[in-house]
């Protein structure tokens, strides 16, 4: 079976076409890659990318194409361009695992769960709410399009606290009648923050900073009401003591979990117990949600625990 992909970039009212061109091709590259595995297509396939003049500029793209390939279990290979200034590839017909299904490859990393499969997870524990809470009414937002802060001019409490504001508001224009909450956790080690890794490679090295040493944890909480112009905010820090660990214990930890969602590149649930002695203060606010704080939060805007 054959495929044909094409990819247009409309017509560019300014700029160089050239430039333009290889931008939307190299930026193509990737969510090609990505649909040809999650749709895992197969045989020859054809891909019609924007033209271009010169072949320096056509390498780059068959070069990002094929490092984003690499990712692909099937291991497709790129022939090469055609003289009608295609780009061919070949990839092998193969049985579809249900991890690939659920899980995608993270360069230089492990297995993580695709952004759909998040979704059905959050969904049916919202139905299980739901049925538990007959009457109320739910909505459910994921991932604001906020980026977090990161400015070392602020403290680790004033950090938390405006980047969970920032997420709130964020939610709450949109949704003023509405009550929301947001958080954000950090990790500082000797009075410098450390955020969210990069990869894995600086998720090993952050794990050795931590290595047989104590650090705080952060978390900070907004909830607000805009139709009503009410909201309040509150911070939580733990003390969290790391167990001497070998690179051999670091890699099998990192094998185990996705640090790269995680500040401080670790969680103190699930595989926590690897690599924490001990925890003083808030278990819950190191696990990113200080639930003893926040119930008091909640309650002060009508919303109380479910009692059994």
């Amino acid at each position: 079976a054959g495929v044909m992909i094409d990819v247009d970039s409309g017509t560019p009212e300014t700029g160089s076409p050239e430039r333009t061109g290889l931008a939307v091709n190299l930026t193509a590259a990737g969510a090609i890659a990505r649909e040809i595995r999650l749709r895992n297509l197969a045989g020859g396939i054809v891909i019609d990318f924007v033209g271009l003049n010169h072949r320096r500029l056509r390498e780059r793209v068959r070069d990002a194409l094929t490092e984003e390939l690499g990712l692909d279990p099937a291991c497709p290979q790129v022939l090469g361009w055609t003289r009608l200034g295609h780009l061919e590839l070949v990839r092998p017909r193969r049985r579809r695992p249900l991890t690939e299904a659920l899980l995608e490859p993270r360069s230089g990393g492990p297995l993580v769960k695709t952004a759909i499969t998040v979704a059905h997870e959050a969904l049916r524990a919202l139905r299980r709410e739901a049925r538990a809470q007959p009457g109320r009414s739910w909505r459910l937002t994921i991932a604001p399009d906020v980026a977090e802060k990161f400015d070392v001019d602020l403290t680790l409490r004033e950090l938390t606290i405006l980047n969970a504001m920032r997420k709130a508001i964020s939610i709450a224009r949109a949704h003023p009648g509405e009550i929301v909450l947001a958080g954000d956790t950090l990790v500082a080690l000797n009075d410098q923050i450390i955020g969210k890794p990069r990869d894995v490679d600086e998720a090993a090295a952050i794990l050795r900073r931590l290595s047989g040493r104590a650090h705080e944890v952060c978390s900070a909480v907004f909830v607000c009401h805009l139709t009503s112009a009410r909201s309040t905010s509150f911070y939580e820090i733990s003390r969290v003591w790391f167990r001497r660990l070998s690179d051999a214990a670091i890699r099998a930890y990192l094998d185990k979990v996705n640090p790269l969602d995680k500040a401080g590149a670790y969680a103190a649930q699930g595989q926590g117990a690897e690599i924490i002695e001990k925890i003083e203060g808030s278990y819950t606010n190191v696990v990113g949600l200080p639930m003893e704080k926040t119930t008091v939060a909640l309650a002060g805007f009508g919303i109380k625990p479910k009692t059994a």
